[in-house]
């Protein structure tokens, strides 16, 4: 859940950032055009799929410790002795 607290503020932070860059980019590439109609603000359908793209990446990735922790038993998982024997390594690429 705190990857969905972390995501969503950077996805309307993002958005609302991406349209004023769009409009200056359609303004300078398209401006000896005069018969194209390009739209700066992006589509409904756009915003749509981009935002379940974004919301389901960080749940998908924090299935992943919480399977590990369930597949193992109550007292390995409990067990303070031993916890740095079932640790989990995340590598970044």
């Amino acid at each position: 859940m705190q990857s969905v607290i972390f995501v969503v503020p950077s996805y309307i932070t993002g958005f609302l950032s991406s349209v004023p860059c769009l409009m200056l980019i359609v303004h300078l590439a398209m401006k000896d055009e005069d018969d194209l109609a390009i739209s700066a603000v992006p589509s409904f359908s756009t915003t749509l799929e981009t935002l379940l793209i974004e919301l389901i990446i960080p749940l998908l990735s924090s299935l992943g410790p919480i399977l590990l922790a369930t597949s193992k038993d109550l007292n390995k998982c409990l067990d303070r002795n031993k916890s740095d024997n079932f640790a989990q390594s995340v590598e970044v690429l």
